[in-house]
């Protein structure tokens, strides 16, 4: 299932089912501070994608395309 949630004003979709994703979402939207994932969401509205890691090294990148953005989780 599609799900979403906002940081810095943008909404973020990710697939509720997809493998450590809920990681993913509570880095960039608890545990970073606001300047730190304001840096990622810019990253990915510049250059198309964002690549970060959580503290337990879950990998996962951050898309953005056509003014969507959406957070995937890499294995």
């Amino acid at each position: 299932m599609i799900k979403k949630f906002m940081v810095n004003e943008k909404v973020i979709a990710y697939e509720d089912g997809e493998k450590n994703i809920k990681f993913g979402v509570n880095h960039l939207d608890k545990v970073l501070s606001s300047q730190e994932s304001k840096v990622i969401v810019h990253q990915a509205y510049e250059r198309g994608s964002a690549q970060f890691e959580d503290k337990s090294r879950n990998q996962f990148t951050l898309i953005h395309n056509g003014g969507a953005y959406t957070l995937i989780s890499r294995k």
